[in-house]
């Protein structure tokens, strides 16, 4: 869809947490990527207009 889009780039350690029973608590995994890439995202926005084609676009983590 056309519009402008925040990036957050994820990374998690261990393995992938299967979905709580209703009622439990939800499992917690280790965010292993700086802030920067995710919640507090110093990446630039990917603008997509009517009519562009897909985009992919590499991002260097330093």
């Amino acid at each position: 869809m056309p519009g402008t889009y925040d990036i957050q780039i994820e990374g998690f350690e261990g393995e992938d947490m299967p979905v709580s029973e209703p009622g439990q608590p939800a499992s917690q995994r280790k965010q292993i990527l700086p802030a920067q890439y995710n919640s507090k995202s110093k990446l630039d926005p990917l603008t997509v207009n009517q009519g562009d084609r897909p985009k992919q676009k590499n991002f260097e983590l330093n």
